[in-house]
């Protein structure tokens, strides 16, 4: 008997002495244990890991940025270096860039089309034609040089940001797998050496732009 009514006055000082502890903790600012905020649950804002099929289109954009950053460099640089790297930058574009505007001008953009993504799309058509056209200028005297180099640089990481955290995002939550695979398939060939895609167009091509490229 002795033992449970000892038991039952520790509860009862428990319970009795429970206000003063909140009261306690309210004053010094601590949070009440029952009223704690739960413990947060993992984040859900990091953006989408890149489909596999998309992947090797990613890659070229890592090169890309390389490019860009040298670029942006050599405008600064002395006018050698600035004329020596306006040709190297030149082949780059026409042997490792071209052939990547040419699978996303031929597969993804008609593509995102088709999946509703056409604003996206009309962007990297319009980054496209002009990055083209800059890369096609032929600058004059070292001054001229040295600002091409600056807005190539510029212009070049700018589309690739945009492609790498917008429009590859929206794609590759949008586009049916078979215009996926048919990307992967295309990028793979042209590791291979394999023929430019059905409907890519030439770099030097001077056509009119067809109604659905023009801005």
């Amino acid at each position: 008997m002795r033992r449970r009514r000892s038991r039952t006055a520790q509860r009862c000082a428990a319970r009795r002495s429970e206000p003063r502890r909140r009261s306690r903790a309210a004053g010094s600012g601590a949070a009440p244990r029952d009223d704690r905020e739960p413990a947060r649950g993992p984040r859900h804002t990091a953006r989408m890991k890149r489909d596999p099929r998309l992947r090797d289109l990613s890659d070229d954009h890592h090169s890309a940025l390389v490019l860009a950053a040298r670029a942006r460099r050599a405008a600064a640089a002395g006018a050698e270096d600035a004329r020596a790297l306006r040709r190297l930058l030149r082949a780059r574009f026409d042997a490792e860039l071209e052939p990547h505007f040419a699978i996303e001008d031929a597969l993804l953009l008609p593509a995102m089309d088709a999946a509703g993504l056409g604003t996206l799309a009309d962007r990297i058509r319009r980054d496209h034609r002009a990055l083209r056209e800059l890369v096609g200028r032929t600058p004059a005297g070292d001054a001229e040089t040295r600002s091409w180099l600056a807005e190539l640089g510029a212009q070049l990481e700018a589309h690739v940001r945009f492609e790498e955290r917008q429009a590859f995002e929206a794609a590759q939550a949008a586009l049916p797998d078979a215009a996926l695979g048919a990307i992967a398939a295309a990028t793979r060939a042209r590791g291979s050496g394999g023929a430019r895609p059905a409907g890519a167009v030439p770099p030097d091509d001077d056509r009119p732009a067809s109604p659905d490229e023009r801005d």
